[in-house]
């Protein structure tokens, strides 16, 4: 591996960190074994954006602040349903997990509803990171 390349990383295993001597302050470890497979991913198909990820803390001032206008938020799926929607076309409702526990819904809508992989948010056996942009509080 090169530093400034991107690479698709594979096979690895997520596990709690210890609780001692430990180089970063978070709940989990990832171990790279012989299982793993990288795969260097061209620079040029990577799109550029950048996220202002808001952590759950920030969501209420975000609410109650009517000059902001959309909010980027991250999370682990913890769940998806499909409630019954009157009018406005299909719905899917994604439960969101924070690194810190706090639970969040997002409810994705009409194109994007339909567009949505619920089966591969789900059906697998290690966790679904999400990335929602551009959301409404």
């Amino acid at each position: 591996m090169r530093i400034n390349n991107c690479y698709s990383i594979k096979g690895y295993v997520s596990i709690s960190a210890k609780t001692t001597l430990r180089v970063v302050d978070h709940q989990a470890s990832i171990l790279f074994g012989t299982s793993i497979t990288v795969v260097p991913i061209d620079k040029d198909a990577i799109p550029r954006y950048y996220f202002n990820f808001a952590s759950y803390a920030m969501l209420e001032k975000r609410f109650q602040d009517e000059n902001i206008l959309v909010t980027d938020f991250i999370g682990r799926v913890v769940d998806i349903t499909e409630p019954p929607s009157k009018d406005k076309g299909r719905l899917l409702r994604v439960s969101l997990q924070e690194v810190g526990g706090k639970m969040i819904d997002v409810s994705l809508w009409q194109d994007i509803a339909t567009s949505f992989d619920q089966e591969a948010a789900t059906q697998g056996s290690d966790p679904v990171i999400f990335a929602a942009t551009s959301l409404k509080v």
